[in-house]
């Protein structure tokens, strides 16, 4: 697929397509943060979709997750402990200071548009020593919301080698 997928097409494939990652996550260092990107499969999806996962060792608690089509927009994100402003022209004003939040893809904003997940794990330990496990259970909660089997492909980043 060359075109960008529409907000609806996103959805359909979230919500219809048995999807999966069947690669184990490999950490890289780039620049502050160690970075996973791999690929999400499935029968009948036309377009390159790919996980991003980025944590700084710095403050290991402040991670993000984040489900795109390759060449174009994020369609699904996780920010957990981050920031976050709605835009005023979406009428949602809120705002997240530190704290735990989704992004979904609506078309004319991206990924502009942010809410307050009710089905993450807790993520409330301090951003420089979350919870041992809670990596994992972030990801695979975020990878039930994007309709994605994340197999056995959960690799814990390599916090104390990379700081």
């Amino acid at each position: 697929m060359s075109g960008a997928l529409s907000a609806l097409e996103a959805d359909y494939i979230i919500e219809n397509v048995s999807m999966k990652i069947d690669t184990p996550v490999r950490w890289q260092r780039h620049g502050l943060q160690l970075t996973s990107t791999v690929a999400v499969v499935g029968p009948g999806i036309e377009a390159d979709l790919v996980m991003d996962i980025h944590v700084p060792p710095t403050m290991p608690g402040k991670y993000s997750f984040n489900l795109r089509q390759v060449g174009h927009a994020v369609i699904r994100r996780l920010d957990v402990r981050g920031s976050h402003t709605n835009p005023r022209e979406m009428g949602v004003p809120e705002r997240w200071a530190m704290r735990t939040h989704k992004h979904r893809y609506r078309d004319g904003f991206g990924d502009a548009f942010a809410y307050t997940p009710d089905d993450i794990p807790d993520t409330s330990s301090p951003v420089d020593s979350p919870e041992p496990g809670e990596h994992e259970a972030v990801f695979r909660a975020f990878c039930n919301e994007c309709g994605i089997d994340p197999q056995s492909c959960w690799v814990d980043p390599p916090l104390e080698v990379a700081q």
